[in-house]
């Protein structure tokens, strides 16, 4: 998650979506075996209903972070 935190884009995002960096949930999938990772991000709203935000991926050797959608 680190890797995460400390990607401005990604930070971002988590504004545009109103959800603080304490309220993600995610969901990690490894890509083929490899270092990169699809992370879709959510959270839930006071009504417990799921908000998507985005889904990208994490390159963990490279440290980097491209938003998909």
């Amino acid at each position: 998650m680190d890797v995460l935190i400390t990607n401005k884009p990604f930070r971002d995002q988590l504004k545009k979506c109103n959800i603080e960096i304490d309220g993600v949930d995610k969901d990690v999938k490894q890509l083929s075996n490899s270092e990169i990772y699809e992370v879709v991000v959510y959270s839930y709203d006071k009504n417990n209903k799921r908000i998507d935000c985005c889904t990208l991926h994490a390159d963990l050797k490279n440290r980097t972070v491209d938003l998909i959608k």
